[in-house]
Formats: structure tokens, C-alpha cells, sequence
């Protein structure tokens, strides 16, 4: 028979009933008391909130700012316009981010500079939403563009349209010089609409690894009148154009210096007439040594060039596709 102590029993309950008592007599503490306040940010949504940053822990912070936003975001994080939004001093982007347009207008005030400038390991900007844009208005006539790639980084813009005319800039580039050196970065361009009077990509010479795609562009529509994409690298790094409509005035619709491009299916059409320019008014363009192959799709200049290698050496490869200029067809320069 099992022997059963109900002295350690009673002093048990007393020492339990005694512990209950006390918590009672606890003062109430307000639940806000014990939670975590937010370091920046607000955690509830306000009249003058401009976004949101969703991190990667699944938390929500809002802010007044989108350089605040942009400021306190951690790696991988989402920030989600709220609202119309201008920038009149540019964004400095040093994280993994992800902007959201969310069928918001961003304006562009900022002159002799870029919007945003790319330190981070990613930029991202998601414009799929309809109304999604980044502008330039015209009372903005010194602005450089929109993206400045300051370091290494990949910088995707997904749908969306960009429009507005630089100081003779580009829409996004990548820099190389004595203070900063973004070689090995990538731009992808996916589904976009842009329209300007200057390039929408344009590069230093850079010192990109031949084995790194430094611009892709899938799909979207590109009109300009002046030049529409540059590229200048020392490598045969990689450039991919699929199924892109590109409309240039002066041309070329892309000069390809240095690397190895590949176009598959695309529409490039220049509009100028070859005394408009020192650069022969083509389609697609080689120099110092780039090398770019036709798969596809129709490239022509009216009153042009449909290609032209620059006397600095390059090779044009037309697999099949239409290439055709009112001038010639084809040049070697």
C-alpha cells in the first residue's frame, strides 16, 4: 500500500494560495507597457505616412519620409508606397530592398543627380501595379535620371513607366572612377515603359568579368530621341535583349562597346537622318572589340544604317531577322 503525506500537502496548497494573493495585489500593467517600442518608424498607420517597410522578421513599420523609410529598412525588406511621392534630394539605397510602387507616381525633383543611389547588394523596384511611374517633370531640366549604381549591386526595374528628359544623362547608370567603382553589377529591365530624350543605360568603362550579364532587358517598350542604351566595359561581359521595342531619333538604338550582346526577336528602329550625328544613324552599333548576334526580330534605319561595326573593330552576327538601312544595310566603319 502506498503511503500518501498530507503534511507536505497542506504546506504545498499554502505556499500556492499565498503566491496567488500576491499576484493579485499587482498593480494592473497597460499591455502597450509591454511590448517592444519601435526605434523609428511608427507602428501604426498615420494621415502622413508615405510608406511602408515590411522586414524580413514579418514586422510593419510606417513613415513620413521615403529616405527615413529607405534609412531604417533592414536587409530584404519591402517598402510599399502609400501615396504620390517627390523626391527633391536623392535616396540613398545601401540595403537589399524592394520599392513598391503600388500604382503610385514617384517625381523626380532632384537636378544634377539621380534619384537613388545604389550602395546595397539590391535594388528592386516593383512597378507591375497599373499607374505605377517615376517622372521627370519638365521644370526639372538638370536632372541625370533616376538610378545611380555607386557600388556593385543588381538593379531590376519590373514594369512601370519611367519618363521624363535628362541633362544629357541616363535613366540608370553604373559607375566607375576614382572614388567609386560599380563594376560587376547587373540592370535588368523587365516589361518597362520609357520614355525620354537621353539614354535609358549608360555605363563608365567598366571592369566587369566577361562571364557577368551586365544588362538584360525583357520585354518593354523604349523611345528617345536622342540614343537610346550605352555600354562601355573592358571584358566581353554579357548584354541580352529579348523581345524589346526600341525607337531612337539620332541612334544608335545601342552601341555595344565592349561586350558580348545577344538580341533575339526585338524591333529597333531609328528615326534620324545620318547628318543629324557623328555616330551614323544604326540601329545596332560595335566598337572596340564588342561583338553582338542577331536572332530574330527587325532592325532598321530608314535613313540610315540597319548595323554598323565603328572603325575601332567589332562583329555583328545576323542568324536570321530583318536588318535593314535607306542608306545600306550593313556598314564596317
Amino acid at each position: 500500500t502506498r503511503r500518501i503525506s498530507r503534511t507536505g500537502g497542506g504546506a504545498a496548497l499554502r505556499a500556492l494560495l499565498a503566491f496567488v494573493l500576491a499576484i493579485g495585489l499587482m498593480p494592473a500593467i497597460p499591455p502597450t507597457a509591454l511590448a517592444d517600442e519601435p526605434e523609428s518608424g511608427n507602428a501604426a498607420l498615420s494621415e502622413t505616412s508615405v510608406a511602408s517597410v515590411f522586414d524580413a522578421n514579418g514586422q510593419t513599420e510606417y513613415f513620413e519620409s521615403i529616405s527615413e523609410a529607405f534609412s531604417e529598412a533592414s536587409d530584404e525588406s519591402v517598402i510599399t508606397l502609400l501615396r504620390d511621392i517627390e523626391i527633391n534630394d536623392s535616396v540613398t539605397v545601401a540595403k537589399s530592398v524592394t520599392l513598391v510602387l503600388d500604382g503610385h507616381v514617384v517625381t523626380n525633383n532632384v537636378a544634377s543627380e539621380r534619384a537613388f543611389i545604389v550602395t546595397g547588394p539590391r535594388f528592386t523596384v516593383d512597378g507591375t501595379a497599373e499607374g505605377s511611374k517615376m517622372v521627370i517633370p519638365e521644370g526639372n531640366a538638370e536632372s541625370f535620371g533616376f538610378v545611380k549604381v555607386a557600388d556593385q549591386s543588381v538593379v531590376t526595374l519590373r514594369g512601370g513607366e519611367y519618363s521624363g528628359n535628362t541633362d544629357n544623362g541616363a535613366f540608370v547608370k553604373v559607375f566607375r572612377n576614382d572614388s567609386i567603382d560599380a563594376s560587376g553589377s547587373s540592370v535588368v529591365f523587365i516589361d518597362v515603359t520609357m520614355t525620354s530624350n537621353n539614354r535609358f543605360f549608360s555605363t563608365d568603362t567598366l571592369d566587369t568579368r566577361a562571364d557577368i550579364t551586365m544588362l538584360e532587358v525583357d520585354g518593354g517598350t523604349f523611345q528617345t530621341t536622342g540614343q537610346a542604351f550605352g555600354s562601355d566595359v573592358i571584358h566581353p561581359s554579357k548584354i541580352y535583349f529579348t523581345n524589346a521595342k526600341v525607337t531612337a531619333g539620332t541612334g544608335p538604338c545601342i552601341e555595344v562597346c565592349g561586350p558580348n550582346a545577344t538580341f533575339t526577336n526585338c524591333t529597333f528602329t531609328v528615326t534620324g537622318e545620318n547628318p543629324d550625328n557623328d555616330f551614323g544613324t544604326t540601329a545596332v552599333a560595335t566598337s572596340w572589340s564588342g561583338s553582338a548576334t542577331i536572332n530574330g526580330g527587325a532592325y532598321s534605319a530608314p535613313n540610315g544604317y540597319g548595323v554598323y561595326v565603328y572603325n575601332s573593330g567589332g562583329i555583328i552576327t545576323v542568324n536570321s531577322g530583318a536588318v535593314s538601312g535607306g542608306d545600306a544595310a550593313a556598314v564596317a566603319g
